[in-house]
């Protein structure tokens, strides 16, 4: 069977009964007198993960489902609310309804609570744009054909004519082996990240890549290794550049095409007391805390189905992807209740009943189409 991540395509059905005893059932969360606004029907609630970091990350970040009952068909009614009722700065970082969203948010000192609250089709004004200088951010998306990369100007066009979304997810630094979100071989991996340069001299930056990878700072580039290859033999001259950076926080990109076989794409670079290049680590890119989306709430209801999903187990046989998932019930719902009956119902028609954890298997990871 094959999975998409999304709740019209796996979708839990769930019938909802009251402990015997008499007592009523009490308000919860979801109530109208606790919604930031009454237009939005449904929210996550958000717990920032705790940091010891020196400063504490201006930073955060989280990725949720999105309900297909009144959405807004470009994510424009998500907001993301603080314990005072406040909007911080955010960004909409991915939005693809069939798989899943992330958004990035300021949070202040001592603040981990937060919502999210979505389900608006006609949200209003949209929040103003910001854009958080911090973590590595990470998309891939799947190629519809081999096309060059021997230059920048293939690759881009190559890039142009992508169609189709695998995901997106915050990384610790530019270093991966794999498409971590689909299918390997013939895919694109774009990141954007935030270098914290430490003082203001030159830098020389390196490239190791199988097949083409290009790296750019502040809009430029800097090294490159185009055109098909494997990613084996020492770090050649022509794999390098330098440039002088200031002190404080550059955007670093790093550009990667997968035409077949070994994937590796790392973005490297000489330090003052290196002899040698060395990854980039992750505590040269601006820190960016995770958090958690809890169930899904909505409005006024009782009940609100939801689900978790993760990867359990896979395997790569016969030119073929295969994955084993596990899916479990995180519905919320009021404290003196219980869920009575579960049914899990997959996408080739395939249903579990009343199991609050079920598994997938065979599953073909499946990408969706984006437009550009």
């Amino acid at each position: 069977m094959r999975l998409r991540h999304r709740f019209w395509i796996l979708t839990i059905f769930t019938l909802l009964s009251a402990h015997a005893h008499a007592s009523p059932v009490p308000a919860r969360p979801g109530d109208d007198a606790e919604w930031w606004n009454p237009q939005w029907r449904y929210r996550y609630p958000v717990r920032v993960a705790a940091s010891r970091s020196t400063p504490r990350p201006t930073v955060a970040w989280t990725r949720f489902f999105i309900p297909a009952q009144g959405r807004h068909p470009k994510g424009a009614d998500i907001r993301v609310i603080d314990a005072q009722g406040n909007t911080p700065k955010m960004k909409l970082m991915y939005f693809e309804p069939a798989l899943y969203a992330i958004v990035a948010f300021e949070i202040r000192p001592g603040d981990s609570n937060y919502w999210i609250y979505l389900g608006n089709p006609k949200p209003g004004k949209p929040p103003a744009k910001w854009e958080p200088k911090a973590g590595v951010f990470l998309e891939t998306r799947r190629l519809e054909r081999v096309r060059k990369a021997n230059n920048w100007k293939d690759f881009t066009q190559t890039l142009a004519a992508t169609k189709i979304s695998c995901g997106a997810s915050f990384r610790s630094r530019v270093y991966d082996g794999y498409n971590p979100f689909g299918k390997p071989d013939l895919f694109a991996s774009i990141y954007t990240a935030w270098l914290n340069i430490p003082a203001s001299r030159s830098y020389t930056f390196c490239t190791v890549s199988a097949d083409a990878s290009f790296l750019r700072i502040d809009g430029k580039e800097v090294c490159k290794w185009p055109g098909r290859h494997n990613a084996g033999g020492r770090i050649k001259k022509s794999r390098t550049g330098t440039v002088r950076l200031s002190k404080g926080l550059h955007r670093l990109e790093y550009y990667h095409v997968d035409f077949g076989g070994p994937q590796t794409a790392v973005a490297g670079w000489l330090p003052s007391s290196a002899k040698e290049f060395q990854i980039i680590s992750s505590r040269h890119f601006a820190p960016i805390l995770p958090a958690s989306a809890l169930p899904l709430q909505e409005r006024n209801a009782p009940l609100t189905a939801d689900f978790q999903y993760g990867q359990t187990d896979w395997i790569y046989a016969a030119g073929h992807f295969y994955t084993l998932y596990a899916f479990a019930d995180v519905s919320a719902r009021p404290t003196d209740a219980e869920i009575t009956k579960r049914a899990w119902t997959f996408e080739d028609g395939s249903t579990v009943e009343n199991g609050s954890t079920v598994e997938g298997r065979d599953v073909t990871m499946r990408c969706v189409e984006v437009a550009n």
